[in-house]
């Protein structure tokens, strides 16, 4: 389910001329695999690629603090994409 929202989400954005497709699906581990983190199914999600990269090497409950602390809001969010949102980037 998350990743067809995802994708349907990917689908209705329009293509950009950059290297980067921003909105495109990626896979993301949960905890970096510099961290730690496994190549097991359990360990992977889906995330689009801006979120991805900015990410970085943060666990996903490092993420998600640090996205609450900065009120940092995005469109290309997974959480936004799962129910619907329209905020900005």
């Amino acid at each position: 389910m998350q990743f067809n929202q995802l994708y349907s989400f990917w689908q209705k954005q329009p293509r950009s001329s950059t290297f980067y497709d921003l909105a495109k699906p990626s896979i993301d581990h949960i905890i970096p695999k510099s961290r730690g983190g496994t190549n097991e199914l359990n360990n992977l999600q889906f995330l689009t690629l801006f979120e991805n990269l900015n990410k970085r090497d943060m666990t996903m409950e490092e993420w998600n603090t640090f996205k609450k602390e900065t009120n940092t809001h995005s469109n290309y969010f997974i959480e936004e994409i799962m129910k619907g949102g329209d905020v900005n980037e």
